[in-house]
């Protein structure tokens, strides 16, 4: 029998918020990792994005401000993103952040991140805006 979850999806999305949406919240890559046992930081993502519009606007909203604050974050999505050599999450990740923002977010910080996952990222990004892959290094 179907229930009506949505009482229990805001209050969990509230609960999100205040941890997640303050000065200096704590970063989810390093609060949660792929130890035995823990959560993956990209499904618990996910699983904001699923508590409702307003909580998916929050948990893009939240990976900005991160990524921004703490630049070398930004690693533990792309290594995300580009696991392994055959296979990629490129195109599964892209409901997490708006990749046109995560683009300027690596350019500007682009010393400090794995410099094999930047470059992957810039090569995917520039194949699907027709361009080549120096063009939006820019």
């Amino acid at each position: 029998m179907p229930t009506d979850s949505r009482p229990i999806d805001m209050a969990l999305a509230e609960k999100m918020r205040r941890h997640y949406l303050v000065s200096g919240a704590p970063s989810i890559f390093e609060e949660f990792s792929t130890d035995a046992g823990k959560i993956e930081p990209i499904q618990l993502l996910f699983g904001w994005r699923r508590l409702g519009p307003d909580a998916a606007l929050d948990q893009e909203r939240y990976l900005v401000d991160l990524f921004a604050r703490r630049p070398a974050d930004m690693n533990g999505l792309l290594k995300s993103m580009f696991r392994i050599e055959f296979m990629d999450d490129y195109t599964a990740l892209k409901p997490l952040i708006k990749y046109d923002l995560l683009a300027e977010l690596i350019a500007r910080n682009a010393d400090a991140l794995d410099q094999s996952k930047v470059q992957e990222f810039r090569n995917r990004y520039a194949a699907e805006r027709g361009e080549t892959p120096n063009e939006s290094d820019a």
